[in-house]
């Protein structure tokens, strides 16, 4: 269980982790076309390949999430219907949902998943000129996903012309986080029941040897008579409690502004 329960958080932290460095290289590609005004053709491809590149690492691990998610709730002996149901409700409830997981299938098969990058400031507050700010806007066009004859074409009748990537991967992004969280909620008894058996074990060892418990090991048989050893110890789990510590439910991303100044 407490396996399972690593793997759980583990691949929610790859995920936030390929976010995040979505939004860095946003950022940090909008600062370089502010400040040396990179509009040539092969200066603009290789801008647009760098955030493909994020993308396709993004949209990996969120389908690693989604495929592994109930496997490790039933491992844990979790409520896997109930963490489907809710999976299928953010499916039906969130465009962006959809498209996203269109975009991944047609990635895996077929083409890119940004087509367009723009870059460009206005001025805040509207009617003044005391603050210039400066974006970066990354779109997928459905020209192009139409000739992919695969992609989803109940999505297709959905799509705009553009599709801003950046707000569809956060609203997606916010839809995982929330079946998260709702998971983890679910297994949590079961989970810290696991991690006591470990702490109890290391106890009564402790109190008895008058020792440190490193290197304190399991013996058990398999039905086939197998001889199998477990270390007995915590430090692993540990870091799945500092996983799950940092990476909380992220509430309103798709509203939210990233920014290094106040507007």
């Amino acid at each position: 269980m407490l396996n399972a329960a690593f793997s759980f958080e583990e691949n929610y932290d790859l995920l936030i982790g390929n976010y995040v460095e979505i939004e860095n290289s946003a950022l940090g590609l909008a600062a370089s076309v502010m400040a040396r005004r990179l509009h040539g053709y092969e200066e603009m491809f290789e801008l647009t390949a760098e955030v493909n590149r994020r993308a396709v690492n993004f949209l990996s691990t969120a389908r690693l999430f989604v495929d592994q998610i109930l496997q490790r709730i039933s491992d844990c002996d979790g409520d896997r219907e109930a963490v489907r149901n809710l999976l299928r409700q953010e499916h039906a409830e969130a465009f962006e949902y959809r498209f996203m997981e269109a975009l991944r299938n047609h990635v895996q098969h077929s083409g890119s998943a940004v087509h367009g990058l723009s870059f460009g400031g206005d001025w805040a507050p509207p009617g003044t000129r005391d603050r210039r700010v400066f974006v970066l806007s990354a779109s997928s066009h459905k020209r192009y996903l139409e000739l992919d004859p695969k992609f989803n074409k109940a999505v297709l009748q959905e799509c705009p012309d553009q599709v801003d990537f950046m707000q569809a991967m956060r609203r997606y992004l916010s839809a995982l986080s929330n079946v998260h969280d709702f998971a983890r909620s679910g297994i949590k008894d079961g989970v810290e029941k696991a991690r006591k058996t470990f702490e109890d074990a290391i106890s009564r060892y402790q109190s008895f040897s008058n020792e440190s418990s490193l290197g304190l090991t399991a013996y058990g048989s398999r039905p086939t008579g197998k001889m199998e050893q477990v270390l007995v110890f915590l430090k692993w789990d540990d870091v799945r409690i500092r996983l799950s510590t940092r990476n909380h439910k992220l509430r309103y991303l798709d509203r939210t502004i990233i920014s290094n100044s106040n507007i």
